[in-house]
């Protein structure tokens, strides 16, 4: 059986592959990418996990999940050119360690400079989040009003892309089926303290993998879960 790989371009280009490929084009430039998928798969459509999403408009991985959160987080996203697209596949090792999880926590294991890059802005951008929930009390108990002078609308709703990614690759469980995530975090003070304290979770361990912070430091605080731990480390710098 082929192994699908799915190219997002501005345009088609005559590429020849190894016979255990199947080549299908996904042509970016008016915002439909996003809509011409939604429509593969109302249509009948279904991605599996040995599919190959690669992007020849992006210099990472990270961003081009991103901009498509609908690139299922069991395959692999891959940046990468008509030159050099068969070699690329010859490399997938490699690829994969490229194609960091923003939401595992794992240590980085990439050389790449465009991919590391990458992994430090959204890193900081989870880590604003994550504090900006602390800060309005979402986290340890949940508060059972949302207090919009502490929050803005566009986190409350998950309309950053981040949350985007988040809701996808993580899909946080909801109490009913005709529940939206962002329904649920509107409605449920406890929902969002779980989504607050998965988003600590992640950086915890991002920080200790990433030789960021040390346990001992953390440890002469206190625990993770505790509050008070995460108003001590506030400034620490995420860097790789």
């Amino acid at each position: 059986m082929s192994r699908r790989i799915f190219i997002f371009s501005d345009k088609k280009t005559k590429i020849t592959l190894p016979e255990e490929y199947t080549l299908t084009y996904v042509i970016s430039g008016d915002d439909t990418t996003e809509m011409s998928f939604q429509k593969y798969l109302r249509d009948g459509g279904n991605f599996i996990k040995s599919d190959i999403f690669c992007s020849f408009l992006h210099t990472n991985p990270i961003d081009f999940r991103i901009d498509h959160p609908i690139i299922p987080y069991t395959s692999l996203a891959m940046i990468s050119n008509k030159n050099e697209l068969e070699e690329d596949l010859s490399s997938l090792e490699e690829r994969e360690k490229e194609d960091y999880n923003l939401f595992s926590g794992d240590k980085v294991e990439t050389d790449d400079e465009y991919v590391r890059e990458a992994i430090v802005k959204y890193m900081k951008e989870l880590k604003h989040l994550t504090y900006t929930f602390i800060d309005a009390g979402y986290y340890p108990r949940g508060i059972p009003e949302i207090d919009q002078g502490k929050v803005d609308d566009w986190m409350v709703t998950f309309e950053d892309p981040l949350q985007k990614l988040f809701m996808t690759s993580v899909r946080p469980e909801v109490s009913a089926d005709d529940l939206s995530v962002e329904d649920e975090f509107l409605i449920n003070g406890e929902f969002r303290s779980g989504i607050t304290e998965y988003w600590m979770s992640v950086l915890a361990n991002f920080l200790i993998k990433n030789d960021i912070i040390s346990i001992e430091e953390v440890g002469a605080i206190g625990k993770w879960s505790d509050v008070n731990v995460w108003k001590e480390i506030r400034d620490t710098d995420i860097e790789l």
